[in-house]
């Protein structure tokens, strides 16, 4: 289990529709101090608070049924234009030139690879280009931390 220096937890939505999936990263990823999740399914009343509650990292399932990833990341993206996106899929969607495309400077990790130490070294990647969670910045320590919600009870 790694640990960040200081008090600092990333705020780290997942949105997929594989309730497994789902409930095997909440607690993957809640062993860790690093993290502070809260996971969904698109489209539901869960997924409308996850865009509220401003995540730092959106974990967003590429392929899923009625809006996919791509729209998602553009919806929670509106509401905060510098949310660092990290796709999911069990495909290797590198080897498609079009989904390299769409990804952009997002990131993509696949869900066979998931784990807390592997999430913690490509957040670590963009700390090291610059990148600054906004839950880290000063303004941000007023704002209220996010419950664990899962859309699929």
């Amino acid at each position: 289990m790694q640990t960040l220096p200081g008090s600092h937890k990333y705020r780290i939505a997942i949105v997929d529709d594989q309730p497994d999936f789902l409930q095997f990263a909440v607690q993957e990823l809640g062993q860790s101090d690093t993290f502070e999740v809260v996971a969904t399914a698109s489209g539901t009343p869960e997924f409308e608070r996850l865009i509220e509650q401003r995540p730092d990292v959106a974990l967003v399932d590429i392929f899923m049924p009625g809006a996919n990833g791509f729209e998602v990341s553009r919806r929670l993206k509106q509401a905060d234009p510098q949310l660092l996106v990290v796709y999911l899929s069990v495909d290797n969607i590198m080897q498609y030139p079009t989904m390299q495309e769409q990804l952009g400077d997002d990131t993509f990790v696949s869900k066979k690879w998931f784990s807390e130490s592997y999430l913690t070294a490509v957040l670590t990647h963009y700390r090291r280009t610059g990148w600054v969670p906004a839950s880290w910045l000063p303004e941000a320590a007023a704002a209220p931390s996010a419950p664990v919600v899962s859309g699929r009870d």
